[in-house]
């Protein structure tokens, strides 16, 4: 009887061993999903860890981190044979980049590369490509061993080149190692080849170059153990039991990632929102646009988590608020992505909310020429000529080789000249509206002095039958040289001044004085004029020189004043 029950609880536990048991390893920005095992997770969790401090700390970015998460699923050799064929790159999938490995084998050397690559993109302005290959290169061959870290073989096929020769040779030798990351940051900031190449190892960059071409001849390197971080698998790494359904997930997710078609029929057993995510994204990708909309739509309605989903949607959309609304949940799962600022701006009515859209967009992904130059022409437009230049420089920095750089540069130079430009037609128009200004201050203050006259006249012309007699305009008087009347007012304006004078006959003469402190003025006791409205009218006959001035309204120039 024992041993019947012995039996059973063993064939019961060979049974669970048989069983397809995922566990979860996370940290940082990684995340390994294994079918292999705990311990497989660990160490490939530990290598990954490892190339990130050690790439971070040679590039001057001790922190490094991605713009999506990065998913690693190890999985049993054999079990999976399409993996072997597809294990060289890391791809987008619904919401993380994803790659998958056998658990008999070390990381392959060109997902190694191509996680250089994405962790150098994802966190430094763009690079010359002698240096942003030459690490590439350099670190798909990097060996971990606990905490020893360093470069193993060289790289396969092209990739040993003069690029990965010279920083195999700067990030391996302990006595320059340190000084890969001013390099860096020197051409981070814009600097040019050979100005980094001194401020880093005072050396020219011809002569960096040559030494390159030496070493790669050489063929031989000194391989100084590189910073590693004290990090423990067994410590520091938590491990968990995935449900099956999502390891069933992580599969549908690397199928899609790498567009395999057994990626649809592997979201069709999944739950809500996974399954329509999936299917709509495979659609989407297709261009079969009905089917995507009813898919995005239902996982959107069972509550998405994924920017991917969100972007898409909004762009089979028809409806500018629908659009709208998807794109900024989008932005909301996942800032650092610059696809869905870059889509909103296109729904901005003016250039100067589009270029608010296109910085964050441009600031997301920094190496993304495309954005920047959006940015600039945007800010153009607004006339926002510094902030534009700053963008076309941007532009310029981001570029992926010499002719885009060369065009972009170009681009620069014309916004220079659209800026003097505008700022001449802008100087003109000032000009313009100050000339149109003082005209209509001049004319409302004419029409004001005649209005006032006008009245005096009509006060002073009244007939028996209140009739009013009419004045007779300045140009039509005779031009003596010699007026009298009585003064009915004298208009002080700043250095000069403007006498009014009622003659006898009803009409009204005004002359203008140009000099008041000059102007000479006897009889009956007076010697000056007092300003503004004569309560004492008086009977004034006044010398003058015919001359007429239209922006005053006077007849003549005032030389002598006598007072009756």
């Amino acid at each position: 009887m024992i041993a019947r029950v012995a039996l059973i609880l063993l064939c019961a536990g060979l049974a669970a061993l048989g069983e397809e048991r995922w566990v979860e390893v996370r940290h940082g920005p990684f995340q390994v999903l294994s079918e292999a095992g705990e311990k497989q997770g660990r160490e490939k969790l530990a290598w990954l860890e490892q190339f990130r401090y050690a790439l971070g700390m040679t590039l001057g970015h001790d922190d490094l981190t991605t713009r999506w998460p990065v998913r690693l699923l190890v999985v049993r050799h054999g079990k999976h044979p399409v993996v072997a064929a597809n294990s060289s790159s890391f791809a987008l999938g619904r919401d993380a980049y994803l790659a998958a490995v056998s658990d008999n084998s070390a990381v392959p050397e060109a997902l190694a590369r191509d996680l250089a690559r994405l962790l150098i993109e994802d966190n430094t302005q763009r690079l010359p490509e002698r240096v942003g290959k030459g690490l590439e290169a350099a670190f798909s061959t990097l060996q971990v061993d606990g905490t020893h870290v360093s470069f193993g073989n060289p790289p396969a096929g092209s990739a040993k080149d003069s690029g990965w020769a010279l920083m195999r040779t700067l990030a391996g030798d302990a006595n320059t190692f340190g000084e890969v990351r001013v390099l860096v940051n020197n051409l981070e900031q814009g600097a040019d080849w050979d100005t980094a190449c001194r401020n880093a190892f005072q050396k020219s960059g011809t002569a960096m170059d040559q030494l390159a071409a030496r070493q790669l001849q050489a063929g031989q390197f000194a391989n100084d153990p590189l910073p590693y971080s004290p990090i423990s698998p067994t410590r520091d790494f938590r491990v968990s039991t995935l449900p099956k359904q999502e390891s069933q997930l992580a599969l549908a997710d690397w199928m899609l990632a790498n567009g395999l078609p057994q990626a649809a029929q592997q979201y069709q057993d999944l739950p809500e929102p996974y399954r329509s995510e999936g299917l709509g994204l495979i659609a989407a990708k297709a261009g079969n646009r009905e089917v995507a909309i009813k898919e995005l739509s239902s996982a959107v309605a069972a509550q998405s988590e994924s920017a991917r989903v969100y972007y898409e949607l909004g762009q089979l959309e028809k409806d500018t608020p629908k659009k709208q609304a998807d794109w900024k949940h989008a932005v909301d799962l996942n800032p650092h992505w610059g696809a869905p600022f870059a889509a909103l701006s296109k729904l901005e009515p003016n250039p100067i909310s589009q270029a608010g859209w296109l910085a964050k967009a441009a600031n997301a992904e920094p190496r993304n020429a495309g954005y920047w130059q959006l940015l600039a022409e945007a800010e153009t437009a607004a006339n926002q000529f510094p902030e534009a230049r700053r963008a076309w420089s941007r532009a310029e920095r981001a570029a992926a080789n010499p002719a885009e750089r060369q065009r972009l540069e170009q681009a620069r130079l014309n916004v220079e000249k659209q800026q003097a430009d505008y700022a001449e037609s802008e100087r003109r128009r000032e000009a313009e509206e100050r000339e149109r200004h003082l005209e209509a201050v001049q004319n409302a203050s004419m029409a004001e002095i005649h209005a006032a006259e006008q009245r005096a006249h009509d006060q002073l012309n009244k007939t028996g039958d209140g009739s009013v007699s009419n004045p007779v305009p300045w140009d039509q008087l005779d031009g003596n040289t010699k007026v009298s009347g009585l003064l009915d007012r004298v208009e002080c304006r700043g250095s000069i001044a403007r006498l009014v004078i009622r003659q006898n006959s009803g009409t009204v003469a005004a002359l203008l004085v140009r000099n008041p402190a000059h102007l000479p003025v006897s009889g009956a006791g007076q010697t000056t004029l007092a300003c503004g409205a004569q309560t004492a009218r008086r009977e004034v006959p006044v010398q003058y020189t015919a001359r007429k001035d239209k922006r005053f309204g006077t007849m003549g120039d005032a030389e002598a004043v006598t007072f009756q």
